[in-house]
């Protein structure tokens, strides 16, 4: 959450009206699901996801429980020791660049995106009343991520992606718009220091206070997560040809993305970003009180196999090799999905929605003091991240939320786009 006072996007870029071919879209895919679901009864088969979808109940995660405080596994925090960038950068006074009205809906039926799977919404309750666990160090300071107390609506029918953005989608995106990310325009984002190479790890002199694993490193971007591979290494040419810019890691979630950059994402595509409450609903795969997509069990030998989260002592001791064999980033669909068919609705990357983080229905706070001088608001992120441990951040669960201004950016920032029916 640095301070960086950068302009938001227009606010027509979530327009429903731009959302038409999206519409179009799901409803091609709904087509072609009625076709599978007539096969499989035919075939006196086991349920289906309609099915799944038709029986949703979903009540508060009651079993829900604490961890951490904000700033253990999410972005940046507000505490660096960077200033605000906004007369810093050259050009942050522009705004976001690339990407305008021209292109809402111009990328919606790109190959590289991915499936919509159609939800049916609902009455619904969003957060938890349950009390955090006493194991969690300093599960108090969980009242701030404001999980409770829950709050009902009722959501519309609508749409999520099956996956998290991938980096081959969105360099579709950049290619076709010429879009420049935040990260691009600031020219740095954080990474985990446990990501970089000791000869980069030991050039850097800054850190965020409090969570000093969080490094600034120049160039990072979600072209080169970890940043710029340096020209004297031996297998640098390897190295840089497998970069997300260079088309390398293709089916990996894109990283370092912003709420800025999210947003603009899914309008190209012709979708919007989730609500916070669409995102919990989708999470629960079709199931009451679950406490994580799977279900209630999140012990470590049943979430390695599950979610893509920190393995190991955070921060300083990850598991060698981690029994999931994944390290950090995981390509998309390395785990099972949820009762819906979604994957990595927890860990893997944090992922954007519109919800601003105050908002919690009749329970919304004012935001903090300074805010409008922070970048602006701070908008709800779910699903935790490859960063995310019990012992410290205990945010994969699905009532756990965190915050971040619109334009921050880090290795574990992603997101993923929704759409209306």
């Amino acid at each position: 959450r640095l301070a960086r006072a950068a302009p938001s996007l227009s606010a027509r870029l979530c327009d429903p009206s731009t959302h038409s071919m999206a519409a179009v879209q799901v409803r091609m895919a709904q087509l072609a699901l009625l076709a599978v679901l007539l096969a499989v009864a035919a075939a006196n088969s086991g349920p289906s996801l309609a099915r799944a979808n038709e029986a949703e109940t979903c009540v508060a995660d009651s079993s829900a429980g604490g961890g951490e405080e904000s700033c253990s596994c999410g972005a940046a925090t507000a505490r660096s020791t960077k200033a605000s960038a906004a007369t810093e950068m050259p050009g942050a006074a522009g705004g976001v660049t690339g990407a305008d009205d021209a292109s809402a809906g111009a990328g919606a039926f790109h190959p590289a995106l991915a499936r919509l799977v159609p939800l049916t919404g609902g009455p619904f309750a969003v957060g938890t009343d349950a009390p955090p666990p006493s194991e969690y160090r300093a599960a108090s300071t969980y009242a701030a991520d404001l999980e409770g107390p829950p709050f009902d609506v009722e959501l519309a029918p609508f749409a999520l992606e099956e996956t998290e953005v991938t980096n081959a989608a969105f360099a579709a995106f950049v290619e076709a718009t010429g879009y420049v990310t935040d990260a691009e325009r600031y020219g740095w984002s954080f990474v985990f220091v446990a990501q970089l190479p000791a000869e980069l790890e030991e050039s850097i002199t800054s850190a965020v206070q409090g969570a000093e694993w969080w490094l600034p490193v120049d160039g990072a971007s979600w072209r080169a997560p970890e940043g710029p591979v340096p020209a004297e290494r031996d297998d640098a040419e390897q190295l840089t040809s497998r970069l997300p810019g260079n088309g390398g890691r293709a089916d990996e979630p894109a990283s370092h993305i912003s709420w800025n950059d999210a947003a603009a994402f899914c309008t190209w595509a012709g979708r919007r970003l989730p609500t916070e409450a669409e995102w919990e609903y989708a999470a629960r795969g079709g199931k009451v009180g679950r406490k994580y997509p799977w279900g209630n069990n999140g012990g470590a030998e049943h979430l390695a196999a599950r979610a893509n989260t920190f393995e190991g002592r955070f921060p300083d001791a990850p598991a060698v090799p981690p029994p999931d064999g994944h390290q950090f980033i995981a390509p998309v669909k390395s785990y099972p999905p949820n009762g819906f068919g979604l994957y990595d609705m927890a860990g893997n990357v944090w992922e954007w929605t519109s919800t601003v983080f105050e908002d919690r229905g009749p329970h919304s706070r004012p935001p903090p003091p300074g805010a409008a001088d922070a970048g602006g608001p701070r908008y709800a992120q779910k699903g935790g991240s490859y960063m995310c441990h019990a012992s410290y951040c205990y945010r994969y669960r699905i009532s756990a939320r965190t915050a971040n201004t619109a334009d921050s950016s880090a290795a574990n920032n992603g997101a993923r786009c929704a759409a209306d029916l």
